[in-house]
């Protein structure tokens, strides 16, 4: 989902390289907000593409 989401926002076409894995990489990982919304009442304000453009266009305007 993040390279289709990078490629729409970017308007590239991002193929996803994979390698060896490394020592220490998590080898599986998805985000579970359910705790924080059951407990805390938590709503996110943005959508995940919303999020992740509003940083791309973030990091343009900061990087050196």
């Amino acid at each position: 989902d993040l390279v289709v989401f990078l490629n729409k926002i970017l308007s590239k076409s991002i193929n996803p390289m994979f390698e060896d894995e490394r020592q220490g990489d998590i080898k599986h990982s998805q985000a579970n907000i359910s705790k924080a919304q059951r407990f805390l009442g938590f709503t996110p304000r943005v959508s995940f593409e919303e999020g992740l453009e509003k940083l791309v266009r973030w990091v343009s305007t900061e990087s050196v």
